[in-house]
């Protein structure tokens, strides 16, 4: 029988855990026997540990005696509205798809240190255990992580806005085929070399609009780090939207050191990736 690697990763887990019953500490495995014996993960979460953090779809928890995890347990305190969804629009089910794309081994395989580790789920994916990202201090933060430290975005709104944007364009640019955004970089990008070599000849009426250059010229020092450049495109591929690559959403790893997407936030029926 061929053993695969996410078989052979199971069973190390489970041989750690079965020799290391406290391998999480003493609090994960109280939340564990109390949520066995029937009580609301979210519940056991409140009484025991401390929150650190909560969204629409799930409220995540650290541990007094193990800095390196935490738990995400699907928020089910927002209030319902209609058609079983709560007032941001979100169905148990889908909360719970949540949960299952992240702890989607091959998903963390395929894009190794972009995503949180997975360690222990629910049987039902109410709740998971997993790696424990330091999220990013704001907004400055996020740009020197990306190499835009240097550049000036508008307050507000508009700033977020033209952030956005700039991400959107590099998540499509890294997409197979032909498409407008790779057009727009390779256009900038052949501007800026006549401009840095006096022997080369273009134009001199050519029009230079400064404020989409400068927009382009974004998009390229986001696209200069590899590890951004993985991030996009695993964001592209997933189809997870652009809003979700923003200070709040994004951390560094206390294993690897490196930039990675606290949320995945992908609600759509989970499927096997291959």
């Amino acid at each position: 029988m061929k053993l695969t690697k996410r078989a052979l990763l199971e069973i190390i887990k489970k041989s750690l855990i079965v020799e290391y019953p406290e391998y999480f500490g003493k609090k994960f495995i109280e939340f564990k026997n109390r949520f066995s014996e029937g009580e609301p993960a979210l519940s056991v979460a409140r009484d025991i540990l401390s929150q650190i953090g909560a969204g629409s779809t799930r409220v995540v928890f650290s541990f007094s005696d193990n800095p390196t995890v935490v738990l995400k347990v699907i928020n089910t305190e927002v209030p319902m509205g209609q058609n079983s969804e709560d007032i941001h629009g979100f169905t148990r089910r889908h909360k719970i798809q949540s949960n299952q794309w992240e702890a989607d081994l091959t998903m963390q395989q395929m894009y190794p240190d972009i995503f949180p580790r997975t360690f222990e789920v629910a049987r039902d994916y109410s709740w998971i255990l997993s790696e424990r990202v330091t999220p990013l201090n704001g907004f400055q933060d996020l740009l020197n992580a990306i190499n835009l430290g240097d550049e000036v975005f508008a307050g507000g709104r508009i700033g977020n806005i033209q952030f956005q944007a700039v991400i959107e364009l590099a998540i499509e640019a890294l997409k197979p085929g032909e498409n407008e955004a790779k057009k727009m970089i390779s256009e900038i990008m052949l501007m800026e070399a006549f401009d840095s070599d006096p022997t080369l000849q273009m134009d001199p009426g050519r029009e230079r609009k400064p404020g989409m250059n400068l927009f382009k010229t974004r998009i390229i020092k986001v696209l200069s780090n590899s590890h951004i450049r993985k991030m996009l495109r695993a964001m592209g591929e997933l189809d997870i939207p652009p809003r979700e690559f923003s200070a709040k959403n994004l951390g560094v790893s206390e294993i690897s050191g490196k930039l990675m997407l606290l949320d995945a936030s992908l609600w759509k029926p989970h499927v096997k990736l291959r």
